[in-house]
């Protein structure tokens, strides 16, 4: 496994202990090729504007803002500031918790950079990655059917 394959998830809170020497041991991970999330996006405390100061590359928006999709008709500013401004600071963007073909086609729209959660599929064992994979590509495709369909 290359090193550029590597994705370190963190929390924000790892960022509030002035003494600890996490953004200088992530800053090191990212230039051996390595990439850091920050993973529950806007549930912590921080500024927004200390984000571009963070040693990230990645922003995972947490469930509970995708969760606030129901029917794909709602207009919800906060989703989308939030992915244009993390675009804005070259960050990409992945949205958790996505469960319905609304949430996935409500941020595809939104022009998040992936999607990740139940819709595609459940944690799985080792032993049933393939299986997962060939599920989460039925999903795909059913999501694509219907996107092109409507």
């Amino acid at each position: 496994m290359g090193v550029y394959q590597l994705v370190f998830e963190v929390t924000e809170s790892v960022f509030f202990d002035a003494d600890c020497n996490v953004i200088e041991q992530l800053s090191r991970l990212r230039e051996a090729g390595a990439r850091v999330a920050l993973d529950d996006f806007g549930t912590g405390y921080s500024s927004l504007g200390r984000l571009q100061d963070l040693p990230v590359d990645i922003v995972k928006i947490d469930k509970t803002f995708v969760s606030m999709v129901r029917t794909g008709t709602e207009r919800l500013p906060i989703l989308s500031s939030m992915i244009n401004m993390a675009h804005s600071l070259g960050l990409t963007v992945t949205a958790e918790g996505i469960e319905t073909d609304e949430q996935a086609n409500y941020l595809i729209a939104l022009e998040c950079d992936s999607l990740q959660g139940y819709l595609f599929s459940h944690p799985e064992p080792a032993d049933r990655f393939e299986h997962a994979l060939k599920n989460a590509g039925h999903s795909l495709y059913a999501l694509a059917s219907r996107s092109a369909a409507g």
